[in-house]
């Protein structure tokens, strides 16, 4: 049997309907919508919320220091370089991995700072060894520096050259082969100048007739800026002559000619009088004493150590007082390059 309701009753009915449904959405979104944005937030900043804070940036620091501490038996919380280096590599690694979880920008810090100790720092320490006569303008450095090879690595440094007065600089030289297999470059580490080679994030690095396109892949702050450089491509080749030659160009292969080490014209108390290009030496920068001219000297420290650049002019370069004279060779160690090969 049907019932009649009145039309009124059927409207009063809607309306009472609506205003539940209504009511009902209100609620839930009053009650819930306040958890759904502080989630969705989370979701876009969690990720630099997580890798920023305090305890991550404090735990990673201690693991690698710790790390360090247990392999190689040094304590670098002390060490400023390190730590400068850490203070930029933490930042740097945020925006230049791409990932979404925090263990793949932990493991980046990691395996970066690590591998700027083990090809910078532990690298930075050299002693003074005896000289042998060589051919006029054509001079071996025979600095001893600490082996830096393995079993599939080897570490090639731009001050470790053989040294020639009429074409010899950072950016092409010569050394001596020791490793004579296939290998490939990992990382190239230099400090980026004011000149022609760093118009562009990419260099060409040769060994001999084998060119390799590098790309910049961060930088790093020590007093002078400092990038590091890795390959687009893997790629393998061999070296096999006696003597490798290192040239370092931009895509015109324009290469630097003459010779970045110089004869010390005059020494006076801290005052080096030396005839150089205009940026060649900064202050802060760090130089070292070698005794190419195979001159008589009454104090063989200055051959040792490594003397900090206080001041510059146009006439030379100004350090701490040492036992340094006429007719010796300087050579700007903050503006030698570093390349990582692996076998």
């Amino acid at each position: 049997m049907l019932v009649y309701m009145p039309n009124y009753i059927l409207f009063i009915r809607s309306i009472f309907t609506f205003y539940f449904y209504l009511v009902y959405t209100l609620y839930f979104y009053v009650l819930f919508l306040p958890f759904i944005s502080i989630y969705t937030i989370m979701d876009t900043v969690s990720l630099y919320d997580k890798y920023h804070s305090e305890h991550n940036k404090k735990y990673m620091y201690n693991l690698i220091t710790n790390l360090l501490q247990k392999e190689y038996s040094v304590d670098m919380t002390s060490n400023s370089m390190y730590n400068q280096f850490f203070e930029t590599n933490f930042m740097n690694t945020f925006k230049d991995v791409e990932t979404e979880e925090i263990k793949d920008l932990n493991k980046h810090l990691l395996d970066t700072q690590l591998d700027y100790y083990q090809n910078f720092i532990s690298k930075n320490t050299s002693a003074e060894t005896s000289k042998e006569p060589s051919k006029e303008n054509i001079k071996e450095d025979k600095e001893s520096v600490p082996d830096s090879s393995n079993v599939d690595n080897v570490v090639i440094y731009s001050l470790q050259r053989i040294i020639n007065f009429q074409q010899s600089n950072r950016y092409s030289y010569r050394i001596q082969n020791k490793i004579k297999k296939e290998c490939q470059i990992e990382k190239v580490i230099l400090p980026i100048e004011d000149n022609y080679l760093f118009a562009l994030p990419v260099i060409i690095i040769s060994f001999d007739n084998k060119h390799v396109e590098l790309h910049l892949r961060g930088t790093m702050k020590l007093g002078r800026e400092y990038g590091i450089y890795t390959p687009f491509y893997e790629t393998t080749f061999p070296l096999d002559n006696d003597k490798i030659k290192i040239t370092l160009n931009n895509q015109l292969s324009n290469e630097r000619k003459g010779c970045d080490v110089y004869k010390i014209d005059s020494y006076d108390n801290g005052t080096i009088g030396i005839t150089c290009d205009k940026g060649e030496f900064m202050i802060g920068d760090y130089i070292r004493v070698c005794n190419f001219g195979n001159i008589d000297i009454d104090d063989f420290t200055c051959l040792k150590n490594q003397y900090k650049i206080i001041g510059v002019n146009d006439k030379g370069i100004s350090i701490e007082s040492g036992p340094i004279k006429e007719g010796l060779y300087i050579m700007n160690v903050s503006l030698q390059n570093s390349i990582h090969l692996s076998y």
